[in-house]
């Protein structure tokens, strides 16, 4: 028997627990049980409609849910995305499937269009063939099982999307033209890649048969406390070099200035941008992929320029 309560509620335990229905296609899950309190046997459903909290019996019977459920998670999304490719698969003449594609831009094939990128056809994290998952905020493209890692960390690291089961717009997809795996990789794997052992890295790239333990360790390495990126100028220069990158509708350039420390709310000391934000800026320009990308990288939408003005006034 598992009681289920919500997070700011504790006192749910001690009542009769209610019947959440969960579909398992949609669901991440995370351990955050505390040994120091009644709470060691705790861990997190998160689901489209809220985060739960489940109490299993004991730490065995924990491991066994956790596992259960990342097993069934993985397999049901495997399923469907076989079945969406297989319904719609373009055939040869001969009746048999084509294997290779040449495709022009088209939102309604996303996973066809990141693999114009060779790069994009392994995950950025640990190399599995095939991913159908993407990182927003980053512009990368990773495989189900690194996912799973992804989501835990929370949205204000890491925002996932499915190539297969999301809505994609134009400029969401195009962003992955100018970032990808590996200009993506570049900057937060640059000490991997380095022969300068002066950091004394003790992790290595993870590849795909590793343990969730070695995953999770190599991706909050890497995405959570960055710490494989080259450490460049300081904080002023940062923040200079990402206005000018939001004026040049650089998202690279953008992407990489946030990596190393610039303030994305930064206001702009230039006198023609008139203490204008990186969005405002964009907006003002019509820099359409500047402004999604921006937009996935939480930015304030309600800061003001000098006059009185947001984002949303341009």
């Amino acid at each position: 028997m598992f009681s289920c309560y919500k997070t700011w509620l504790d006192n749910w335990k001690n009542q009769e627990p209610p019947t959440f229905s969960i579909s398992i296609t949609l669901i991440g899950v995370r351990d955050v049980s505390d040994s120091s309190s009644d709470k060691k046997n705790v861990f997190e459903i998160m689901t489209p409609n809220g985060l739960l909290q489940v109490a299993a019996i004991n730490q065995t019977e924990k491991k066994e849910w956790l596992a259960a459920l990342r097993s069934s998670t993985a397999s049901n999304l495997a399923l469907q995305t076989s079945n969406l490719k297989s319904s719609s698969a373009p055939s040869s003449p001969t009746g048999s499937p084509k294997t290779k594609l040449t495709i022009s831009f088209n939102p309604k094939n996303p996973f066809q269009f990141v693999q114009q990128d060779f790069a994009n056809c392994t995950c950025a994290d640990c190399g599995a063939r095939d991913p159908e998952w993407a990182v927003i905020n980053f512009g990368i493209i990773i495989c189900i099982e690194c996912s799973s890692v992804h989501r835990s960390m929370g949205r204000h690291i890491s925002k996932v999307k499915s190539l297969n089961l999301d809505n994609w717009t134009d400029e969401s997809l195009q962003i992955f033209k100018y970032l990808g795996n590996k200009n993506v990789n570049e900057i937060l794997e640059f000490a991997l890649k380095s022969n300068d052992n002066k950091m004394k890295l003790t992790e290595t790239k993870i590849k795909p048969n590793d343990s969730r333990i070695l995953r999770e360790t190599f991706i909050k390495a890497k995405y959570q406390f960055k710490k494989f990126i080259e450490q460049k100028e300081n904080q002023i220069e940062l923040n200079k070099n990402y206005i000018k990158a939001c004026n040049e509708d650089n998202v690279l350039q953008i992407l990489q200035n946030l990596i190393n420390g610039a303030n994305k709310d930064y206001i702009s000391e230039n006198e023609e941008d008139h203490k204008a934000t990186g969005l405002i800026i964009a907006c003002k320009l019509n820099l359409n992929l500047t402004c999604e990308f921006l937009i996935a990288q939480g930015i304030n939408v309600d800061l003001q320029d000098e006059f009185g003005w947001t984002a949303l006034h341009y």
